[in-house]
């Protein structure tokens, strides 16, 4: 169908056919060789990596980015949906920052995209060093194990409960039963 594609007079492709694509080599456009994009590029659904995939801009995910290859993220990563990064093989998906002092991954979560923390190096998100991996909340830094009981609270006083979720100490250790601290021992010679 040649009205299947236009070209506007301001040179803006359009492609109204709704061929699927299940592959590289099919569906409504193909590319048979490399393909360069200077600015934004926005995918509407699913965005589907046959290969070894590396991103370097900001990239706006709505919905599934799938790999079966190594994925590496240079830049910013941001998600306004409910998205996911899936790896369907063995092969890592890596988010990468090469700011000068170290990096860091900014998570945002909530209905208002409310930033709870970041992930990266220590020079960068605390008063470490650029190979320490750090761990920094906006508030408090809650542990968790089965089905989502809360096992310890690091709360944004630097106060640590274990067993409790209101520290009130440097170190709070609580339970209902049992010893609450024990020392052992193991000399097997």
């Amino acid at each position: 169908d040649l009205n299947a594609m236009t070209i506007s007079s301001g040179g803006v492709v359009a492609v109204t056919a709704t061929t699927a694509s299940t592959s590289s080599t099919t569906g409504a456009l193909t590319v048979g060789g490399g393909l360069g994009v200077a600015a934004d590029l926005f995918v509407g659904d699913d965005f589907d990596v046959a290969g070894d995939a590396v991103i370097d801009l900001t990239c706006l995910v709505t919905g599934v980015l799938t790999t079966t290859a190594a994925t590496v993220f240079n830049g910013g990563f941001a998600s306004n949906a409910a998205s996911s990064i899936n790896s369907t093989t063995n092969s890592p998906v890596i988010i990468k920052s090469t700011h000068a002092t170290g990096g860091y991954a900014e998570l945002q979560l909530g209905a208002n995209g409310a930033t709870i923390g970041y992930l990266g190096s220590g020079e960068t998100l605390v008063s470490g060093a650029a190979a320490d991996l750090t761990l920094r909340s906006q508030a408090n830094l809650l542990f968790g194990s089965g089905g989502g009981n809360e096992r310890m609270k690091i709360n944004s006083s630097g106060l640590v409960g274990i067993g409790s979720d209101s520290p009130d100490t440097l170190l709070h250790l609580a339970t209902a039963t049992g010893p609450v601290l024990r020392f052992e021992r193991n000399d097997t010679s």
